[in-house]
């Protein structure tokens, strides 16, 4: 939770420049800043800003290249993109500090005329924002008398009628220009960067200043000033990442000496595991958890929560470059102030910029290939396939569009977005439906399955990767499987008597959502843009890969399973099933018969899987009595919990399998077998 009471923010146009955006970062990183509001970022050759480790980047490509974006450091406030007000050119965020909300939009008008009607957006952002507190920053290229203009032109008298109608004030002070430039041999310079507040916070904003220091490189001076409130940030900001611990640089012998430590400190090793019932079950398990918990913070590091500070390529020359560039800035202003010649001092300052700046290139091109040479020829590939792969920049939560209208904050989003993609089971409306639910208890007539072996269970855990994102318990893979070397008689007990009570373990069925955005899409504020991907304590996709394991063996030993069914399935493949496709084909051919392929992609196959017709098939795959309950348990009052923009979301199932999970792709195949099975007119075939 934070508990500061100020938020520090930094505004600049960057020209489009690289090295610009170098020294916002570096400053942005470095400094006590939160909020950077950024116009003409560099995109290089693409159309949106990339992602920078440890910072959210706020922006909105509607068609057009990204030329305003806002920076946001974690732990700042609950944050969320206003995606019904904003564009390329207007980006709008509603940030929670404490019980206050404010309005901050940061934009862009092109020089000569307002092609993308930047003014027209702000005036009704700021009118259906109505009383609220809001803040504006922009390069609106206008000019007018009450911010320092020499004189007025109509973009500038445009934005002061806007904010004449809207209760809103201009910050600027002083008549320090925010943009300077050399045209043959002349200095120019004007106020284009400005920024503006609702009445009701103009009094909080202290010690605007135009800040000469932070980006020489840039043609505009960089602003920065604070909000400073009467009570603490009290918003609770959740943390984006299960990775807790540096597990690939643990000291396993530590673990191992600390894991023993506490084992012996309590009384796990005394139980007789074969008589705990759910409760005394579900206490050994928490107790576990702690123990394993203390000897992680023993024998690893915890993953940083933080930005870098500093870019690793930078060095003492560069900031002594950055420097000197800065000292001739000032010198220009005294030199203006006093009246004198300018001539030397903007040549000098010229040739400075010029060696600072191919500086930065030189020692940035530098690191990158000192990098490049330390790959070996085992991660070379994947180095290279990263470089060369567009990626999706990462895209903080924003409101998002729900047909008519958009959510308003970030609970009403987060919301929706478990709605999407968990949808409620629907009454049932068919017969068979009925006949289905009420049967869904019923066991098959079939007996236990065996416990499962020692040697079952580590070979599950190795199979598993650790680089995978853990559970809320935080656990790797590794970290589980050095746990399970040590104590595999206790695990597997523990895992044995959830299998005899047919109890799947509470803390294990609930999943960790991370909303993953789809590549390519034209519209990130539609639900359909993003994907659910649930993350699921390791010890509960161990339990789930040991039943799942049990039950693809009766069906395959009862041959239950259909022949054209090759999706998830081992020594099957989706090559295999185009390769049966093509065979069907080229005999068609061969024949002189014509050939038609329809496909078939059911939405949200996962989301909708219905568990009634999941346990009339386990039925009729005559799954094990013991398993069949353990899976009726591992469905029962599952819950997904999703943390988006400070704020936590949870809700029940009561449907669907979590995409993430081991045994979800094995239960919708056998969810899916009845349909494979159907008979088909003369001549048809499936191929999945």
């Amino acid at each position: 939770m934070d508990t500061h009471n100020k938020l520090k923010i930094l505004q600049c146009n960057l020209d489009r420049c690289k090295n610009a955006q170098h020294e916002i970062l570096l400053s942005f990183m470095a400094g006590d800043y939160d909020i950077a509001l950024i116009s003409e970022p560099y995109i290089g050759s693409g159309e949106q800003v990339k992602s920078t480790f440890g910072i959210d980047t706020y922006q909105f490509f509607t068609g057009n290249k990204i030329k305003t974006c806002i920076l946001a450091k974690p732990g700042c406030g609950s944050i969320l993109g206003l995606s019904q007000y904003s564009t390329s050119n207007f980006c709008a965020i509603k940030i929670t500090f404490g019980n206050r909300n404010i309005y901050i939009a940061s934009i862009y008008v092109e020089p000569n005329i307002d092609e993308s009607n930047t003014l027209d957006k702000l005036d009704v952002f700021l009118k259906n924002t109505g009383d609220s507190h809001k803040i504006v920053r922009g390069d609106l290229n206008g000019w007018h008398p009450i911010w320092g203009s020499v004189k007025s032109n109509p973009s500038g008298n445009e934005v002061i009628d806007i904010i004449h109608s809207n209760d809103v004030y201009v910050c600027n002070v002083g008549n320090i220009p925010t943009f300077e430039t050399v045209t043959h041999g002349r200095d120019r310079s004007s106020i284009i960067d400005l920024t503006f507040a609702s009445g009701s916070i103009i009094d909080n904003i202290l010690e605007w200043r135009v800040n000469l220091n932070i980006s020489p490189i840039s043609q505009h001076n960089a602003i920065d000033y604070c909000i400073d409130f009467d009570t603490s940030n009290t918003t609770h900001t959740y943390q984006n990442s299960t990775f807790l611990y540096k597990a690939n640089k643990a000291c396993w012998p530590i673990f191992k000496d600390k894991l023993h430590t506490h084992m012996t400190l309590t009384n796990i090793l005394e139980h007789d595991i074969s008589t705990l019932n759910v409760d005394d079950l579900e206490h050994i398990i928490n107790e576990l958890t702690n123990v394993i918990h203390s000897a992680c913070r023993a024998s690893m590091h915890v993953k940083s929560r933080g930005t870098k500070p500093k870019a690793p390529w930078w060095t003492e020359e560069l900031e002594t470059l950055k420097r000197e560039v800065v000292d001739l800035h000032h010198q220009l202003h005294a030199a203006k102030r006093q009246g004198m010649p300018l001539e030397h001092i903007l040549e000098t300052r010229k040739q400075k910029k010029e060696l600072y700046a191919n500086k930065m290139r030189e020692e940035s091109t530098r690191h990158f290939r000192e990098f490049c040479e330390l790959q070996t020829k085992e991660n070379v590939w994947s180095l290279t396939n990263r470089l060369l792969k567009n990626a999706t920049p990462r895209r903080p939560p924003v409101t998002l569009n729900r047909g008519s209208t958009y959510t308003t904050d970030s609970q009403e989003t987060a919301k929706a977005l478990l709605n999407h993609f968990y949808p409620d089971d629907s009454p049932d409306t068919l017969t068979r439906h009925h006949e289905l639910r009420s049967e869904m208890t019923d066991l098959p007539q079939s007996h236990d399955d065996p416990p499962f072996t020692q040697e079952e269970v580590l070979e599950c855990l190795k199979q598993m990767s650790p680089k995978k994102a853990p559970g809320l318990d935080n656990f790797t893979s590794d970290i589980c499987l050095q746990f399970a070397t040590d104590y595999p008689r206790l695990l597997t007990d523990i895992l044995n008597r959830c299998l005899t009570l047919q109890h799947f373990p509470d803390q294990w069925k609930t999943a960790y959502v991370k909303i993953i955005p789809k590549p390519g899409k034209s519209d990130y504020s539609a639900l359909e843009s993003f994907r659910p991907i649930g993350l699921l304590p390791v010890f509960g996709k161990l339990l789930e890969k040991l039943f799942i394991k049990r039950v693809v063996y009766h069906a395959q030993r009862n041959n239950r399973l259909n022949k054209f069914q090759f999706g998830f399935r081992e020594q099957t493949n989706t090559c295999e099933a185009i390769h049966t496709a093509l065979k069907i084909i080229k005999l068609a051919k061969s024949e002189k018969h014509l050939s038609i392929a329809i496909s078939l992609d059911i939405k949200a196959a996962f989301d909708n899987a219905w568990w009634p017709a999941l346990f009339h098939m386990l039925r009729h795959i005559q799954c094990p009595n013991n398993i069949f309950g353990l899976i009726q348990d591992y469905v029962r009052d599952r819950r997904v919990i999703l943390d988006h923009a400070g704020r936590r979301v949870t809700k029940t199932l009561s449907k669907g399998c979590i995409q993430g999970s081991t045994c979800g792709p094995i239960l919708w195949n056998i969810i899916l077998d009845e349909l494979l099975d159907a008979r088909l007119p003369a001549g048809c075939h499936f191929c999945r």
